[in-house]
């Protein structure tokens, strides 16, 4: 780790654990842009630290896992194997997404021989889902699929739905320490649901 962020870990309580710990310290403080920076805006202050400690468990949590079970549910639903991923959407970007706004940075990445879906972020997982999968849902399912639907692919929207809600838009980059209890609660379901079991949940409690 590096020594800077060592010592500011030190100095707020959190010490080096083990190496994956130390990569994701070391994300947490690249994504605040600098040590300074996080100093500055955090004053040293405990509450504050401690809620944008909560906004990084949140953040790995949603990201890493919600994408990955996006990316199973994607390839079960298609029946194509991961090495031809690209191969099947250059053939749908004349066809099912051709009419999808689709930004060029994404594209980039998605319609190219060798697209690597480990690459592949939410916003283009749900693309994908939504419209080369064979699903057919009414428009206001996309942001918020009914109470007592508790199938794998409203889950999978529900998890969408809190990562904009929590994450992508959120400007402070913190969750309050009542509001992240609230939201674990609620998302322990959603990912069971899917087939993530406790303790994978809950390692992302651990991550700092």
């Amino acid at each position: 780790m590096d020594p800077t962020v060592k010592k500011w870990f030190k100095s707020i309580g959190l010490t080096e654990a083990n190496n994956h710990k130390t990569n994701y310290n070391n994300d947490f403080i690249e994504q605040h842009g600098n040590i300074k920076s996080v100093k500055k805006e955090a004053g040293f202050d405990p509450v504050q630290v401690q809620e944008k400690m909560n906004f990084f468990m949140m953040q790995s949590l949603v990201i890493e896992v919600g994408t990955e079970q996006m990316r199973k549910y994607f390839l079960k639903q298609t029946g194509i194997d991961k090495s031809n991923v690209g191969q099947f959407l250059m053939q749908e970007q004349h066809a099912r997404l051709k009419n999808i706004k689709i930004v060029a940075d994404q594209k980039q990445i998605m319609y190219r021989k060798d697209a690597n879906i480990k690459k592949f972020d939410i916003t283009i997982m749900m693309i994908l889902i939504r419209y080369c999968c064979g699903v057919s849902r009414p428009d206001k399912f996309w942001t918020n699929p009914g109470q007592q639907d508790n199938t794998n692919l409203a889950n999978l929207v529900r998890i969408q739905k809190y990562r904009n809600m929590m994450i992508a838009h959120n400007p402070d980059l913190r969750i309050p320490v009542v509001e992240f209890e609230n939201y674990w609660k609620i998302l322990t379901p959603i990912f069971k649901n899917l087939g993530v079991t406790v303790d994978e949940i809950n390692k992302y409690r651990q991550i700092v």
